[in-house]
């Protein structure tokens, strides 16, 4: 049986420079609810920078975030690189729920303590609502069974590519997309703890015909104290 979060919640605030500061409400439980998504994971916290220095791809677009977790990586982007909307996608409840808490955070300013609690086993609806020019929405994404129809010019991802299960899901689901929208651009970022997983989720994406345009080597370090780990971002196409 895999921890309860219970109260092992805090409120960590990252820096990415003085116009964009994200707090979010999260666990260092690295499982916990059944799920590793209540915490936040190093590839989106890469992902989110290289996307703010790019942030032409993605100004006046739509975008799609695969595993969006507790909201890093599209928070970033939502308020750095001007999308025409963003839409935040997961599965698990307690994530989608926490997400939410920390999209009202970010995006309309409800500080953590006015927020009503949410039903962490429960999630009923998609939620949408508006920062500046930008449309967000938060809706719950199963790689399995379901399918994302909206127009799209970017699919964005990190920290996904953990386990071949879950990579077949993943690549199901990419597939599904880019068949019907072939020109979408997809930037997924992945830690390289295991080589052989990560060469698998390559293989199968060439064996879909998916064409690697660009794939760029990146080291992040949380803290002194911690390891410097390596993240690899593939600029994907149909």
């Amino acid at each position: 049986m895999s921890p309860s979060c219970g109260d092992n919640f805090c409120y960590r605030t990252y820096y990415f420079s003085e116009s964009l500061i994200i707090t979010l409400k999260e666990t260092s439980n690295l499982v916990c609810d059944g799920t590793t998504g209540m915490c936040t994971w190093e590839a989106s916290h890469v992902l989110a920078e290289w996307c703010c220095k790019e942030a032409h791809r993605f100004q006046d677009k739509n975008v799609l975030e695969l595993g969006a977790g507790l909201g890093l990586l599209g928070l970033a982007v939502v308020q750095s690189c001007k999308p025409s909307s963003y839409t935040f996608t997961d599965l698990h409840p307690s994530v989608l729920n926490t997400l939410t808490e920390n999209v009202q955070i970010n995006l309309n300013k409800v500080p953590h303590d006015k927020q009503s609690a949410p039903n962490k086993d429960i999630w009923v609806d998609e939620i949408t609502m508006k920062y500046n020019n930008t449309d967000a929405q938060i809706r719950r994404l199963d790689w399995e069974s379901d399918s994302f129809d909206d127009q799209l010019d970017v699919i964005l991802a990190a920290d996904v590519v953990y386990d071949t299960e879950v990579i077949r899901q993943l690549v199901k689901t990419l597939m599904g997309t880019l068949s019907k929208q072939p020109g979408i651009a997809v930037y997924i970022a992945s830690t390289v703890r295991n080589p052989d997983t990560y060469s698998y989720f390559k293989e199968l994406l060439a064996s879909k015909r998916v064409v690697t345009q660009s794939e760029t080597h990146h080291h992040h370090q949380a803290s002194p104290s911690q390891p410097q780990l390596s993240v690899n971002i593939l600029h994907l196409t149909l």
